[in-house]
């Protein structure tokens, strides 16, 4: 007979952007200058996680708070993207 087990898994993940630009003109005489600078930057947060239960008093109550024998793993990263942009006209 084939005993009750049962497992929970989780994966969350948080993700942000920021984005920024600065543009400057200015003129002087006959001539003008158009100036525009970028940076951008993004971070992601990522939890896996993996409960897996067994040993159950019966097999209606299969809830891994109900179990007698519990293991389970974790597992983070965080990941960054920095770019940086910068455009002159000629």
């Amino acid at each position: 007979m084939r005993k009750a087990t049962t497992q929970n898994n989780s994966n969350n993940t948080r993700t942000w952007t920021n984005e920024n630009l600065l543009t400057w003109n200015t003129q002087f005489g006959n001539h003008s200058l158009d100036v525009l600078a970028g940076y951008s930057t993004q971070k992601s947060y990522t939890t896996l996680r993996s409960i897996t239960g067994t040993g159950f008093a019966t097999d209606l109550t299969p809830f891994i708070s109900a179990a007698n024998n519990t293991s389970g793993s974790s597992n983070s990263s965080i990941r960054e993207r920095p770019h940086t942009t910068s455009r002159k006209p000629l």
